[in-house]
């Protein structure tokens, strides 16, 4: 029996090198996450508190008590060590965004009635074979007459496609959830916050299609299982990867050696691996390091791991 989710699937879809240090090895880093994650994150944060204000006190904050929370949540959680990527731009850059989002959904939303508010970031689990799929969803609305929407806020810079939202795995296996859950569901709707557009993509749930994403899902973790190698799959996401300073096929200061002792020290929990121990602050040009066709290194860590 394991425990997966839709970003522990996606980790290993994107990247089986990043899967194996992050879920198999568990290595610790100094970079805690990116900055558009943090930043993600602080947004989700904030409307979960304006949602539970509601759903608990039958209270809806003022613009200012959203914005003064955000900040005081942003100012609490924050590190230097966030991997900011984008050059062009600083933390406070990411943080006035943040606010600018808020602001642009408590105008489009308010009064927060359109619907009931029966949950908001969801923890549970459904049953795949003799493994378990994690449910977090963002909010959960219903009209009380046996519509749901699974709803979920998305501060990416870039617009879901048509192809996207019709293929959602992660919104599909929630539905199943919400199937086995609750006994007066008449359908199902998935709704996908787009905060940076301010635009809300509705799309009704097609259970036929709900039931080939669950066998999907099914086949991916057996193949997940069933791993036994976990090659690297360069692109100009590395970039933005909080392993990147300690990753041979991105950063070529880095040793096997020195990938070794990382895991072992993160194995031991004696210590979180440190970039700066071996000397690898030099920042690697992507554009300029074909990654992509450093066979040596890939064949080298298949016998290494």
């Amino acid at each position: 029996m394991a425990y997966f989710s839709h970003s522990k699937i996606s980790t290993f879809e994107q990247c089986k090198f990043k899967y194996k240090l992050q879920y198999i090895d568990k290595v610790k880093v100094e970079i805690p996450t990116t900055i558009e994650a943090f930043m993600g994150s602080m947004v989700h944060e904030s409307l979960e508190h304006l949602y539970n204000e509601l759903i608990h006190k039958g209270v809806i904050l003022r613009k200012k008590e959203l914005v003064k929370h955000y900040l005081t949540q942003w100012s609490k959680e924050f590190s230097k060590e966030i991997l900011i990527a984008n050059k062009k731009f600083n933390a406070e850059d990411y943080k006035n965004q943040g606010v600018l989002l808020l602001l642009n959904y408590y105008d489009s939303h308010k009064p927060f009635n359109q619907f009931k508010t029966i949950a908001t970031e969801t923890q549970d689990k459904i049953k795949l074979g003799p493994d378990y799929y994690h449910i977090r969803i963002d909010r959960l609305d219903t009209n009380m007459r046996g519509l749901y929407l699974v709803c979920d806020y998305k501060t990416s810079s870039r617009m879901k496609t048509k192809e996207e939202i019709e293929n959602d795995r992660q919104l599909f296996m929630y539905s199943l959830w919400i199937k086995e859950k609750f006994d007066d569901v008449k359908n199902i709707k998935l709704l996908w916050h787009m905060l940076k557009f301010d635009k809300d993509i509705i799309q009704d749930v097609d259970y036929t299609k709900a039931d080939e994403v669950k066998n999907q899902v099914m086949d991916k973790i057996r193949e997940i299982k069933g791993a036994k190698e976990f090659p690297a799959t360069p692109s100009i996401l590395c970039k933005w990867c909080v392993y990147k300073d300690i990753c041979p096929y991105y950063n070529k200061n880095v040793t096997l050696d020195d990938l070794k002792e990382f895991i072992k020290k993160s194995k031991s929990r004696k210590v979180v691996a440190n970039h700066k121990e071996f000397d690898v602050l030099k920042k690697i040009n992507l554009e300029s390091t074909n990654l992509s066709s450093n066979t040596t290194i890939q064949n080298k860590l298949k016998r290494f791991f």
